[in-house]
């Protein structure tokens, strides 16, 4: 019927949107965090609690995001 076909592009444009997210993300995480570790001095040398550090408290506000309006 006309309503799953619309439910069928709905998934597709959805699912095109996440696929393009995570692979956006994936370039910036691969630009940035480099940079965060050779240009931030924490203690006198490279930072890599900065550069790790970012991402993990971004994928805990996702979760946190994706927890809330779950509920």
């Amino acid at each position: 019927s006309y309503y799953l076909y619309l439910q069928k592009k709905e998934r597709q444009k959805f699912f095109s949107i996440f696929y393009m997210s995570i692979n956006a993300g994936s370039v910036l995480s691969t630009l940035i965090t480099p940079i965060l570790r050779g240009d931030v001095q924490c203690f006198g040398s490279d930072c890599y609690a900065l550069a790790f550090g970012v991402p993990a408290a971004l994928m805990v506000v996702a979760l946190g995001e994706n927890f809330i309006s779950s509920t």
